[in-house]
């Protein structure tokens, strides 16, 4: 289902759209007064992390050059296993405060991180692999060409 998705949106929107869906939830979590609420905030974030953790992973490894691939996912891999770990502690501290706070936290970043993605993807060519086809180490190449050329120009 989720290929599916990514064929029909591309990977870029697909994290742009789940980003949103995990801001959605956390607030429905943080502020609906009915029980049921809950139930939708928490299936609005359970879509949004498997839409994430799947569109970030092909993002990734469709960016890298196919020697590369191996050590880029691992690093994806890598950093998503640390906020596991990590999360629940810092979430944890949070949650001494005031109960909320956590998910209000979490849609800060999330929100930090959508920013984020848009303007990376205005300013650096990122295509989708359903964009590139199977030309995608020489659409890396560009990629390249071109974020080598800004940073030049940038320095300047």
């Amino acid at each position: 289902m989720v290929g599916r998705l990514a064929r029909v949106f591309g990977e870029k929107n697909m994290v742009k759209i789940s980003f949103s869906l995990l801001i959605t939830g956390l607030l429905i979590i943080i502020y609906t007064p009915f029980p049921y609420g809950v139930v939708l905030g928490l299936c609005c974030t359970g879509v949004g992390t498997t839409l994430f953790t799947t569109a970030i992973s092909a993002l990734a490894s469709h960016r890298a050059r196919p020697t590369e691939r191996g050590l880029v996912m691992g690093v994806v891999q890598s950093m998503q296993s640390f906020g596991r770990s990590v999360g629940p502690l810092f979430a944890g501290s949070l949650f001494a405060y005031w109960e909320g706070l956590p998910y209000l936290a979490g849609v800060i970043l999330m929100a930090i991180a959508l920013v984020w993605m848009i303007m990376l993807t205005r300013s650096v060519m990122i295509d989708d692999a359903s964009v590139r086809g199977n030309s995608s180490e020489k659409t890396s190449e560009k990629v390249r060409e071109k974020t080598l050329k800004n940073v030049k120009e940038d320095v300047k």
